[in-house]
């Protein structure tokens, strides 16, 4: 009689590799002060909101769930100020410029790290961040 053989759980290459790069444009946007009328503050409406809901998570938790993640998931022999520099410190608007400075730093290691650290968005509920991801949290009256 012929042993099944157990098959591989497919990766999703494309799915870490969008994962990671959401999470880590996120972050690199939360440091940049946005300065702009919209969000100047208005006299007449202050105190005119409601309460923070205190089941959705802050900047801060979010930046600790990230650096978490990146900790674990990242492997031992690479050197974690390197991926702070190559990633989260270094921020560019062109993808290309990017990738290549993330290239000089890690060199052909960093798509494995890139996927690694985005499975481990996903396995960590951090992706997608927008929408009814990380920062969507239901408010229930008592």
């Amino acid at each position: 009689m012929a042993q099944k053989r157990k098959q591989k759980a497919k990766v999703n290459h494309s799915g870490n590799k969008r994962a990671f790069d959401a999470v880590m444009t996120y972050l690199r946007r939360m440091d940049r002060p946005l300065l702009s009328p919209s969000r100047a503050v208005n006299p007449e409406r202050v105190g005119s909101g409601g309460s923070v809901n205190p089941a959705k998570p802050n900047l801060v938790e979010f930046r600790a769930d990230v650096f978490l993640a990146i900790g674990a998931a990242c492997p031992s022999d690479i050197d974690m100020v390197k991926f702070h520099l190559a990633y989260t410190l270094y921020d560019s608007e062109d993808d290309i410029d990017r990738e290549k400075h993330a290239h000089k730093l890690l060199g052909d290691r960093r798509h494995s790290v890139e996927q690694r650290v985005g499975a481990e968005f996903i396995k960590r509920k951090i992706y997608p961040v927008q929408g009814k991801g990380y920062f969507y949290a239901v408010r229930v009256s008592r």
